[in-house]
């Protein structure tokens, strides 16, 4: 396991390598991880997916990746080029892509932008962004712009390190100690206030735009790989709303399991990767 960085544009990228086997029997596998996450998503996963070499990417503005410029934002379609690019640097051709959340609905436009490289397509709780309702066009703008407009506020800053894991573990969903660990210690910085979290604080921001239910639906039909989704069976009710429709999907393989939206950094990481494993064997035999 050792880090790499790659020139995309005018960004520097990080990620996380675990080496493998890159061979015909082996497929090599890009992760990418969830809104305000980084690298270190992967941390339990990667290693149970040997021999095949993982690369687990800090998209931008995200761990030890760089910032977009204030004025180029984070919609998720501008992450494709950069991983695609990756890629190329890596002499990757064909590869399976591993993805969290946000990571996923990445992903997924990438299967559809280059469905001739991906040779495989794992959801951990995530698939689809949120789509655009057909009245929402005006109302997203707006929101988006108004964010932009904003001052920004001085980031906050955690006087510990051991203070800014228990923000983490407070935070939107559910984390183990180990999980919030492993996330802050590649996505917080210490300065002279203190820790403050590494992620750009644009990713806050309200995308412009966004995708609608037939653009999604145009995506799913020009990939050719198979969809495996592996998602949480929790109690919250809007996510179980969200998890329902990517289950309805047509040509989706879907598995339940019991865990957190961050279900690929705890327990079930073993059955994720047994199947993962089993799948790329598929391809290769």
């Amino acid at each position: 396991m050792h880090e790499k960085q790659f020139k995309c544009a005018d960004l520097t990228l990080t990620g996380i390598y675990y080496d493998g086997q890159h061979d015909e029997q082996t497929i090599p596998v890009i992760a990418l991880h969830g809104w305000l996450d980084n690298a270190a998503s992967f941390h339990r996963l990667a290693p149970l997916l040997a021999p095949h070499p993982v690369l687990a990417l800090d998209l931008a503005g995200h761990g030890r990746s760089d910032h977009r410029s204030a004025s180029a934002g984070y919609s998720i379609w501008a992450d494709i080029t950069e991983v695609l690019a990756v890629a190329n640097q890596m002499g990757w051709r064909r590869f399976a892509l591993v993805a969290h959340s946000r990571g996923a609905a990445i992903a997924t436009l990438i299967a559809a932008v280059a469905p001739e490289r991906v040779a495989h397509l794992a959801w951990l709780d995530g698939g689809w962004p949120m789509l655009a309702g057909d009245q929402e066009f005006v109302s997203q703008l707006r929101e988006s712009v108004t964010n932009q407009l904003a001052e920004q506020s001085e980031k906050r800053a955690f006087p510990s390190f051991e203070s800014a894991v228990i923000a983490r573990r407070r935070g939107m969903f559910k984390l183990s100690e180990s999980a919030a660990m492993a996330l802050t210690e590649r996505g917080v910085r210490e300065t002279e206030r203190g820790f403050e979290w590494s992620s750009d604080r644009q990713l806050m921001a309200a995308s412009p735009v966004r995708l609608t239910r037939a653009q999604m639906e145009q995506a799913m039909a020009a990939i050719e790989c198979d969809i495996q989704l592996f998602y949480a069976e929790c109690e919250r009710s809007d996510m179980n709303r969200w998890r329902a429709k990517l289950r309805e999907l047509t040509g989706v393989e879907s598995f339940a399991l019991v865990g957190e939206h961050h279900l690929h950094m705890e327990s079930p990481a073993n059955d994720i990767a047994q199947r993962l494993i089993q799948s790329y064997q598929s391809l290769v035999s």
